[in-house]
C-alpha cells in the first residue's frame, strides 16, 4: 500500500545489456545523423519518457538549444494518438548532458503491439542510455494521493498479457532482478519540490476506457494505489536490457469511483498542465542527482 518516502535498501543493478537489438540499425543511423546535423556529441546515458501532458515540461528548457525529432521521422518508431503526448524525440548537448527526453508514448489500445510501444527502449539502449526514467499520468486509487502529486512507482500489477515481450529473448541476469531500482527510488524521494511525493503500487490496465468503479475496488483490495494504462511493458523491456529503470505517476484526477465525477482526459492534461513547472525542476533534480551518484559526464 501507499508509503512515505522511505524505502527498503538499495539493491544493485548494473548494466548488461547484449548490444544492438534486431530491427533499430535504420532508426539508430538516422538518429546519429540528426545528432551529427544538430553538432550534438555526447555520450548518452539517461533517457526519460513523459507521459500524458507531461511532456510540455521539456519543450523549452533554459540556456540551451534543443534539437527536436518527430517520431514520424525515426524509422520504425510508433507516432502517439493520443492528446497530451506530443511525439517527439529531444536531444540537447547541453545540461542536463547525456539526457534525452521523449514526449509522450504510444499504447497497445491505440492498436498498438507491446514490440510496438517498447521500440523506442530498444532505440535507446543502441544509443548508449543504461538508466531510464518513466513517467505516466495515473488516477489515484489511494485517498492520500490527491490530483497534482506524485507518486514514484516501487512495485507493479499487470492486467495485459505481457507474455510477447520475452518472445525471441536472450534472458541474462538482469532479468532475475526487480524492475523497479531501489537506489533511484531513494535518490528520488530525497529530492526536495513543493510538490507532494508518496511511493506505491501502480496497476496498468489494458484501455482505452477507464477502469470501472468495481474494477478500481478489485485493484484498491488488491494493493493498488494508482492506475494507468502504461509504463509496465517499457519498464520491463528495459530491466531486460540491463538497464536502472525508475518510474513516477502524476496523479492527475481521483481513480472511478473514488471522486465526485467520472475520469476524463481533459482533466488528466490540465493537471499535468498545471504542475508542469515544478514537475519539470524536479526531474532535474532528479537527473543531477542520478548523473552525481553514477558520475556521469555533465556539460
Amino acid at each position: 500500500m501507499l508509503r512515505s518516502c522511505a524505502v527498503a535498501p538499495p539493491i544493485h543493478t548494473s548494466f548488461s545489456g547484449n548490444g544492438p537489438q534486431r530491427g533499430t540499425t535504420e532508426a539508430i543511423s538516422f538518429l546519429r545523423q540528426q545528432m551529427k546535423i544538430a553538432g550534438i556529441a555526447p555520450k548518452f546515458h539517461t533517457a526519460v519518457i513523459l507521459g500524458s501532458g507531461l511532456g510540455r515540461s521539456r519543450t523549452d528548457l533554459p540556456h540551451q538549444t534543443v534539437t527536436t525529432v518527430p517520431y514520424a521521422g525515426i524509422p520504425g518508431m510508433a507516432v502517439p494518438a493520443t492528446a497530451g503526448h506530443p511525439g517527439q524525440l529531444l536531444m540537447s548537448d547541453a545540461y542536463p548532458s547525456g539526457c534525452l527526453f521523449l514526449q509522450g508514448r504510444s499504447h497497445i489500445y491505440e492498436g498498438r503491439t507491446l514490440e510496438d510501444v517498447t521500440w523506442s527502449v530498444r532505440i535507446l539502449l543502441d544509443l548508449g542510455v543504461t538508466r531510464l526514467v518513466l513517467t505516466n499520468a495515473a488516477g489515484g486509487i489511494c485517498s492520500d494521493l490527491a490530483p497534482g502529486s506524485l507518486m514514484l512507482i516501487r512495485d507493479h500489477l499487470s492486467f495485459v498479457d505481457l507474455h510477447s515481450l520475452w518472445k525471441g529473448t536472450q534472458l541474462g541476469e538482469a532479468c532475475r532482478k526487480p524492475v523497479w531500482d531501489e537506489e533511484y527510488l531513494r535518490l528520488a524521494c530525497a529530492i526536495s519540490t513543493p510538490l507532494v511525493v508518496h511511493s506505491g503500487v501502480y496497476a496498468m490496465m489494458p484501455g482505452p476506457n477507464y477502469e470501472t468503479a468495481a474494477e478500481v475496488r478489485m485493484l484498491r483490495r488488491l494493493g493498488a494505489d494508482a492506475v494507468g494504462m502504461s509504463t509496465v511493458a517499457e519498464a520491463i523491456v528495459g530491466r531486460q536490457l540491463g538497464m536502472c529503470v525508475l518510474g513516477v505517476s502524476c496523479i492527475t484526477n481521483p481513480a472511478a469511483g473514488t471522486g465526485t465525477k467520472p475520469p476524463d482526459h481533459t482533466e488528466v492534461t490540465a493537471t499535468a498542465s498545471r504542475i508542469e513547472r515544478d514537475f519539470a525542476a524536479w526531474m532535474d533534480k532528479l537527473l543531477k542527482a542520478i548523473c552525481a551518484k553514477d558520475g556521469c559526464r555533465q556539460a
